[in-house]
């Protein structure tokens, strides 16, 4: 039993600490597990840990050796993972996600070329933009071809053709205005 003070050293074993007045539980050395949540007689701890909002070049959940890589509050209810000390993904506080952006505006929002379906490996999408193996489909949620819109499109700028075209229903060529 410990009145005060600080404990140096624990060499073997589990140490378990009790105290309902401590405010600031300070660990140390190379322990291999930390439990939360433990009940011994009446004593209950609150299944809490708080830590520092931290930064994106000094998260507050990091590795060692590695400490500018981790997960830290961006601010009220958002939290980001960060590599590098570069924030690389967020969650803000309506349940968005942005991967490349602090700003996700939509449910899923990407700032930078996307690949998808290609497997596992080392394949880079484009610079800028999106690369999809296999069949997208808009207004379709099975499409059976490379492209499938359903409903209206339009174009504007250049529309190349290469091999056959097929058309059904009314077709208009030439200046619209």
């Amino acid at each position: 039993q410990v009145n005060g003070g600080d404990i140096s050293t624990i060499t073997t074993g589990t140490f378990n600490l009790i105290n309902t007045n401590a405010t600031t539980l300070n660990l140390g050395g190379d322990a291999t597990a930390i439990t939360i949540g433990a009940t011994s007689g009446t004593t209950t701890v609150r299944n809490t840990l708080a830590i520092p909002s931290g930064t994106a070049g000094a998260p507050s959940l990091t590795f060692t050796g590695d400490t500018n890589t981790g997960l830290y509050r961006v601010g009220t209810d958002s939290l980001a993972l960060t590599t590098g000390g570069t924030e690389r993904l967020t969650i803000t506080s309506g349940g968005n996600v942005g991967i490349g952006t602090t700003a996700a505006g939509s449910t899923l929002a990407v700032n930078g070329n996307v690949l998808i379906g290609f497997g596992q490996g080392s394949t880079a999408g484009p610079s800028s933009g999106l690369a999809v193996s296999g069949n997208v489909g808009i207004g379709t949620t099975s499409p059976s071809q490379a492209l499938d819109v359903t409903g209206s499109m339009r174009a504007t700028g250049g529309l190349t053709l290469l091999g056959a075209a097929t058309i059904n229903g009314n077709t208009t060529l030439g200046d619209q205005t």
